[in-house]
């Protein structure tokens, strides 16, 4: 992952893996003007509006493989003592019990820090900046915070996969051709957030899994990016060569296990 410069971003954690392709957006069709109306993986869509899919395989996290196990993934660099959190605060996946696990916000409700992962040994989700004390399951246990972490919709396949529903994470991908002396070229553009790494999959088929492709900013440019990091919000554009034959793209998002 690219390194950030400002000094405002800074985890105080180490970072231990980069995680891929559990975020997406729309998947857009090669061939245009057919649209792919089959989810990217089969499992669950979301039911808030604007909402987005957090994709999650237990068999990555050797801590969610065990009872009181949690990990901690963030979608964007953060400030861990400051409500300066933007534009999506880490996400705390807590497993409860076989079978039960829970998705919640690590935004503390007291003054908007942000909660440390889920520690057996502190016997909850601890604020570092002023001692609130939060369960495995997001209940205030004590410190000044007067509520429960956010909790967020969560699904279990009952195998291997949790699909957890972020509020404002969604969004969609708008496809067109691009006419370019390189060669036919496929235009996306999406709604993209500061601060947030993207990348473009490719699949052929359904059952193949995708894989990263790169890109270029301009038109008429080498498509040789692999990482789009927007300065702002607002809508980006991509440009990606068109393979022979029929294929997928979609748009993900880069996370982090903290």
């Amino acid at each position: 992952m690219p390194a950030h410069s400002s000094s405002q971003f800074d985890v105080g954690i180490s970072r231990r893996r980069l995680i891929k392709h559990i975020v997406a957006g729309t998947a857009v069709s090669s061939v245009l003007g057919r649209p792919w109306l089959a989810s990217l993986i089969a499992d669950c869509t979301p039911v808030q509006a604007g909402a987005g899919i957090l994709r999650v395989k237990l068999s990555e996290f050797p801590a969610l493989q065990n009872d009181g196990g949690a990990v901690r993934l963030s979608l964007n660099p953060f400030v861990a003592s400051s409500t300066s959190v933007t534009p999506f605060y880490p996400v705390l996946i807590n497993r409860v019990a076989a079978g039960n696990f829970v998705g919640l916000s690590s935004r503390c409700t007291h003054m908007g820090c942000v909660v440390s992962a889920y520690d057996e040994g502190s016997g909850g989700c601890l604020c570092q900046c002023h001692g609130s004390l939060f369960a495995i399951d997001g209940r205030r246990l004590s410190g000044p915070a007067n509520s429960a972490l956010t909790k967020y919709r969560l699904f279990f396949d009952g195998v291997d996969q949790l699909c957890i529903e972020i509020p404002g994470l969604g969004f969609s991908v708008t496809p067109s051709v691009a006419d370019s002396p390189v060669g036919p070229r496929i235009r996306l553009q999406f709604a993209a957030r500061r601060n947030v790494n993207y990348e473009i999959h490719y699949r052929k088929s359904i059952s193949e899994a995708g894989i990263v492709v790169t890109f270029s900013k301009t038109q008429d440019g080498t498509a040789t990016e692999t990482v789009l990091t927007p300065t702002s919000n607002g809508t980006a554009t991509i440009f990606v060569d068109r393979p022979d034959g029929s294929g997928f793209y979609s748009v993900s998002i880069q996370t982090l296990e903290e």
